[in-house]
C-alpha cells in the first residue's frame, strides 16, 4: 500500500477526488437544507394563507354544519386528500367544534405559544366591512410545526383568534418521497461524477508526467559511453519542466567534461608510466644478477620486483579501464573453439591448484562449442574466475568448473569451498578494487578488478 500512494499519478486523481468529493458533499449537504427549508415553506404557504382567510370570518358562534362550504372555498373541493383540519373552541372547556374526516388519532397537536396570556391583551373587535362579515383578529403569529399520526408526518399550522384555534395539517409523505428521490439522484449523480474527476484527474496528471516520462526514459538509456546525450525539449512543455531539463542537460554537460578529464587522465598516466615503470624493472633485473643469491640485498629486490609487478598489473588494468570506458577497446571477436580454450585453461590451473595449494580441481566441458568473440579478453576473464576460486578457497578444498550449453548460448560456472561472500559486499563485487574482508585480512593476492573488468565488457557478450 505504501508503495501504491508513493504514484504521483495516483495521489494527484486520490486527493483531487477527495477535495472535490468534500466540497460535492458540502454543497449537496447546503444544497439539501434549502431545499428542505423551501419545500416547508412552500407547504407552509399553502396552508397558511387559506387558512388565515377562515379564522379571521369565523368565530365560536358559527354554523359549524356549514363549516365545510368555507373549508371548499379556501382549499378547494380535493382539500381532505392532503390535508387535515381541526377546530377548538378557546373558551371554557375548550371543546371541539369541527375536525375533518381524515383527522388521525393520537396526532399530537400544539397551541399557539403564550396563547392563553394573548388572550387576555386581546380583545375581539368587529369590522364592519364592505360585506359586513365579522373579522376576528389573530392573538399571535402561525405556529408551525411537524407531527406524527397514524404512522404518517404532517406538517402542522396552528392559528388563533380571541375565541377558536384552528389546526390544519398537510401531508409530508409525497414530499419526503419527493426529496428522498431528489436525494438518491444526486448521490447517483455524485457518484458519476466523482468517476469522471478520477478519470479526468488521472488524465491531466498523465499528461502532467509526459515530460517526467520524457526525462527518465532518456537518462536510463545514458551510460558512460554516450554522456554526450542530452534530454529533448518541446515547446509544449511548461515552463517547470524546461528549467528542469536543462539543469539535468547542464549536469549532464558537466559530467561528461569531468568523466572524458578523468579517463584521459588514467590513458595518460598509464601510458606515461609505462616506459618509468619499464626501465626500472628492466635495472632491478641487473642488479639481481649481479648481487649474492639469498643475500638481504637480493631479498629486498625480489619483493621491490614483485611489488613492480604488482604496479604495472594496476597500470595495465586501469589503461584497460580507460579504453573500456571510451568505448576504445580494441578487440579481435572471431568464431573459435571456446571449448578447446577452457580445456587448456583449466589444465594449466589444475597443476596449480593441486601442486601449491593442494586443491582437488574437477571439471566437466561440454566438447565443441564455439562462441563469437575476443579470445585473449574472454581468456583472461576465465583466468581471473579460476584464480578467485584457488586464492580464496579453503585449505583441501575442492573446486569444480563446468562449461555447458543453453538455450542462450555457453554457460561457464565455477564452484568451490570457499567462505561464503558476506551478505553486504555481494552487491559491491563488480566494483572497481573492491576485495572483501576476508581477503584483506588473509593477503590473498589479487587488485579487486578482475569481476569489474569481466561485468564491464562482457555482461552483454
Amino acid at each position: 500500500m505504501t508503495n501504491i500512494m508513493r504514484s504521483f499519478r495516483l495521489k494527484t486523481v486520490v486527493f483531487t477526488t477527495l477535495l472535490c468529493g468534500s466540497i460535492l458533499a458540502i454543497f449537496g449537504w447546503f444544497g439539501w437544507q434549502w431545499i428542505q427549508q423551501r419545500t416547508l415553506d412552500a407547504l407552509d404557504s399553502k396552508i397558511l394563507v387559506p387558512g388565515q382567510r377562515i379564522v379571521e370570518y369565523h368565530g365560536w358562534a358559527t354554523d359549524w354544519k356549514r363549516f365545510n362550504e368555507s373549508i371548499v372555498a379556501a382549499f378547494g373541493d380535493d382539500w381532505e386528500e392532503d390535508r387535515i383540519l381541526l377546530v377548538r373552541s378557546n373558551m371554557y372547556a375548550r371543546d371541539t367544534l369541527f375536525y375533518s374526516e381524515n383527522w388521525p388519532e393520537n396526532l399530537e397537536i400544539q397551541d399557539v405559544p403564550n396563547t392563553d396570556e394573548a388572550m387576555n391583551k386581546v380583545r375581539m373587535v368587529r369590522d364592519a366591512g364592505e360585506k359586513g362579515f365579522l373579522r376576528y383578529q389573530l392573538i399571535a403569529r402561525p405556529h408551525f410545526y411537524t407531527a406524527k399520526g397514524e404512522g404518517r408526518n404532517w406538517r402542522m399550522l396552528t392559528l388563533s383568534n380571541p375565541e377558536i384555534s384552528f389546526y390544519i395539517g398537510v401531508s409530508l409523505d409525497r414530499y419526503q418521497q419527493e426529496l428522498l428521490d431528489l436525494q438518491i439522484l444526486y448521490f447517483s449523480s455524485l457518484a458519476g461524477v466523482l468517476l469522471l474527476l478520477a478519470l479526468g484527474a488521472y488524465w491531466i496528471a498523465s499528461r502532467a508526467m509526459k515530460p517526467i516520462h520524457t526525462i527518465a526514459s532518456t537518462a536510463q538509456t545514458i551510460t558512460s559511453k554516450d554522456l554526450d546525450q542530452r534530454i529533448p525539449t518541446q515547446p509544449v512543455y511548461d515552463h517547470e519542466f524546461d528549467t528542469l531539463i536543462s539543469t539535468i542537460n547542464n549536469m549532464l554537460e558537466r559530467l561528461d567534461v569531468s568523466f572524458h578529464q578523468a579517463m584521459r587522465f588514467s590513458a595518460d598516466a598509464s601510458h606515461e608510466l609505462k616506459t618509468p615503470l619499464t626501465n626500472i624493472q628492466n635495472e632491478l633485473i641487473t642488479r639481481l644478477q649481479t648481487c649474492i643469491p639469498d643475500s638481504e640485498e637480493h631479498l629486498t629486490l625480489n619483493e621491490v620486483l614483485k611489488e613492480l609487478e604488482r604496479l604495472k598489473r594496476i597500470m595495465r588494468s586501469l589503461f584497460l579501464f580507460s579504453q573500456a570506458d571510451a568505448g576504445k577497446m580494441p578487440l579481435s571477436k572471431t568464431h573459435y573453439n571456446f571449448s578447446d580454450q577452457i580445456e587448456g585453461i583449466v589444465k594449466d590451473a589444475s597443476e596449480l591448484a593441486e601442486e601449491e595449494y593442494s586443491i582437488q580441481l574437477t571439471h566437466s566441458i561440454e566438447t565443441d562449442l564455439c562462441v563469437f568473440g575476443d579470445s585473449v579478453m574472454l581468456g583472461q576473464v576465465i583466468q581471473n574466475l579460476i584464480n578467485n576460486a584457488i586464492n580464496h578457497n579453503k585449505p583441501k578444498g575442492w573446486i569444480k568448473l563446468t562449461l555447458a550449453s543453453d538455450a542462450q548460448g555457453c554457460v561457464f560456472r565455477s564452484e568451490n569451498t570457499a567462505v561464503p561472500i558476506p551478505v553486504e559486499d555481494q552487491e559491491k563485487v563488480f566494483q572497481r578494487f573492491q576485495r572483501g574482508s576476508h581477503a584483506c585480512k588473509c593477503h590473498t593476492p589479487g587488485l579487486g578488478l578482475g569481476l569489474s573488468f569481466g561485468q564491464r565488457n562482457y555482461e552483454s557478450p
